[in-house]
């Protein structure tokens, strides 16, 4: 869920992890070498994947049925992938704010999965970010910088709602694909 093209890897998301040599580590982030006993596809990293994505849903407010990025979401297919029915984890049904005082961007952080794509991935004309942290700790959220995005063009509105996974991020007027 955090790895992108053309974006070097962070490994935050840890479904890409994988065993080596017996211990875990995040296949993005691990460069292969000599020697190596990788173990990829067994029951036992399916399981641990799986569980990620139910405290990804349990965790956040994803409501798939009324999404713009629905049919589209990472998210929502590796919850297909794993036949995730219902999480074994309770949902917190956090309240979370909307972001819609930009006038090109709408942030809603129910949806946001804390992958980092967009701070990683979208960069104004100078080189600098769009996108920063705010907070800390289990508060900790991606906002829109107001100094970086005033200018930001339809074209990277579109770049970071296509790169977003799950949706959190929505150019302003376009409503469903």
């Amino acid at each position: 869920l955090c790895n992108y093209p053309g974006i070097p890897p962070k490994g935050s998301c840890r479904i890409c992890t994988v065993l080596i040599n017996g211990r875990p580590a995040t296949a993005c982030t691990t460069k292969v070498a000599e020697g190596m006993e990788i173990q990829n596809d067994i029951p036992e990293l399916q399981e641990f994947r799986k569980s990620v994505v139910e405290i990804l849903f349990a965790e956040g407010n994803h409501l798939c049925p009324s999404c713009e990025k629905s049919g589209f979401c990472e998210l929502q297919a590796l919850a297909y992938r794993y036949r995730m029915v219902v999480p074994e984890f309770p949902y917190m049904f956090p309240r979370r704010d909307v972001e819609a005082w930009h006038p090109k961007i709408l942030k809603d952080h129910n949806r946001c999965i804390l992958c980092k794509r967009c701070i990683r991935g979208i960069f104004n004309g100078e080189g600098k970010p769009i996108f920063d942290f705010g907070k800390r700790g289990d508060k900790l959220v991606i906002n829109i910088d107001p100094d970086t995005s005033k200018d930001i063009s339809d074209e990277l509105v579109q770049k970071a709602m296509d790169m977003c996974p799950v949706g959190a991020i929505l150019k302003k007027e376009k409503g469903f694909d």
